[in-house]
């Protein structure tokens, strides 16, 4: 499944990258492994926190529609 949509916040070459979903996993590169990635609703609620391993986090509790990824000072927005 690809994202159906990303839109870059900072359009700068290390820019946090959202990828795909493969599976469960959204893959996000230019992002170090460790680094904590923060999932909120469209309304800014957050609804996720976790550890990226391996280029990818765990979205498989997420329902279809628009989120916001952040991870350090970067942030993207993607739909499910």
């Amino acid at each position: 499944v690809k994202i159906s949509s990303v839109v870059n916040s900072v359009n700068t070459p290390n820019a946090l990258k959202l990828d795909s979903v493969v599976g469960n996993d959204l893959q996000i590169k230019n992002v170090a492994n460790g680094a904590t990635v923060e999932i909120f609703s469209a309304l800014g609620s957050k609804v996720q926190t976790s550890v990226l391993e391996n280029g990818k986090v765990s979205v498989d509790n997420l329902s279809k529609g628009m989120y916001i990824v952040r991870v350090g000072k970067n942030t993207q927005k993607f739909m499910l």
